[in-house]
């Protein structure tokens, strides 16, 4: 199909070429600059195509699936806040200077689980008339970092810095909101973090 146009064009060219050799060279180096563009574009327009396909296919086995089959996933049912959730000190000096966060992720059955999404945590001071002392968001990527192993279970953790902002008393309200990637659902736990 397209050796028509570039034999005409290629014809059409070499007919002006006899004047210039210079010219021509030119033209012909052109040419050949086309070809192997088109030559690729053409490439790369195969491998799409290639993949809207097994992309289609994926569509249609997912689709064929059981309307219930999220029952038969782990996926997040709640939200707690591990009770070792509180203040923490990061820069050695007197008094915590950060909140450590620990978030569970529990299922269907009662379990904790490693979940993708989006965390919130914000922290408050509520007896101060509800001041926000801080928001931090983590995203999937971050949250892979997060997960750890410890000797009360594999849990979410997070060390959120208080900054220049310190509450009024000895404690802050944290809150915690996390979107599970599989099902889109939003969960929200809240717990008083005690600090020094």
């Amino acid at each position: 199909m397209r050796s028509v146009p570039f034999s005409m064009i290629a014809l059409l060219s070499l007919a002006g070429c006899f004047g210039s050799s210079d010219a021509c060279n030119r033209l012909s180096a052109s040419l050949a600059q086309k070809e192997a563009e088109l030559d690729a574009a053409q490439r790369l327009l195969a491998e799409m195509r290639l993949t809207v396909d097994a992309q289609a296919e994926q569509i249609r086995t997912l689709q064929g699936l059981p309307d219930r089959r999220l029952d038969r996933l782990f996926h997040v049912q709640r939200i707690r806040l591990g009770r070792y959730t509180g203040g923490v000190d990061t820069d050695g000096r007197p008094g915590h200077d950060a909140v450590k966060v620990y978030l569970d992720p529990i299922d269907q059955h009662g379990s904790v689980i490693k979940a993708a999404g989006d965390v919130t945590i914000d922290l408050f001071d509520l007896p101060a008339g509800g001041v926000r002392l801080g928001s931090f968001t983590f995203g999937a990527g971050e949250l892979a970092d997060a997960w750890r192993s410890t000797p009360f279970g594999d849990r979410f953790i997070f060390t959120c810095p208080l900054g220049d902002a310190r509450p009024s008393g000895s404690e802050v309200t944290v809150r915690v909101t996390f979107t599970e990637y599989l099902t889109g659902h939003t969960f929200t736990a809240q717990a008083v973090a005690p600090l020094q």
